[in-house]
């Protein structure tokens, strides 16, 4: 065995962390007819002001996670909320002029999970760089311990799981707004 000094500790550290920063990078998609496309993009319309909308479910979503910016969403980074914290950005948020984005329920959240793919289950095309976080919706869950609220999220980062969460837990955020 060998040891490693304070300075070689570190740049070890350092480039395990940007290897895993690229494995997080690295999508997988089944391209075989076993799995179709859940969420193609042509099933997407680009607002051209950080927004889509899903034309088969008539909802527009932000295309980064609130923190991110840039058109492919590689500025900033994106910020975690506790439930209540979340559901308070999003009646604050004002994106592309709109006032009436909300967190969304696990319904819709998961309608945006990329059966094909994984690490992570979304389409990168429409929503790019998406952080290795979970994802808050607004569903409630009573499959939790007595007396600990939580509420449903998405993890996309690896197969898009939907877990309950205690509602003190720090969660990324992409809000949703009802398209009239």
């Amino acid at each position: 065995m060998f040891k490693l000094n304070s300075l070689e500790s570190q740049s070890l550290l350092l480039v395990a962390m940007l290897a895993m920063a690229s494995v997080g990078e690295a999508q997988t998609c089944r391209s075989d007819s076993e799995i179709s496309p859940t969420t193609p993009t042509i099933d997407f319309r680009d607002n051209g002001d950080g927004t889509v909308t899903h034309k088969t479910t008539g909802l527009m979503w932000t295309k980064c996670a609130l923190g991110q910016t840039g058109a492919d969403c590689s500025g900033g980074s994106a910020a975690t909320y506790s439930w209540g914290e979340a559901l308070q950005a999003a009646a604050a948020s004002r994106v592309a002029g709109y006032a009436d984005w909300r967190v969304p329920n696990i319904k819709e959240l998961a309608t945006l999970i990329e059966q094909q793919c994984f690490d992570p289950a979304v389409n990168l095309a429409v929503f790019p760089g998406i952080p290795a976080s979970d994802f808050w919706s607004s569903s409630p869950t009573t499959d939790f311990p007595v007396n600990t609220p939580a509420s449903w999220g998405v993890n996309f980062a690896e197969f898009g799981y939907n877990f309950n969460y205690d509602r003190d837990n720090l969660l990324s955020l992409r809000l949703v707004r009802s398209v009239p």
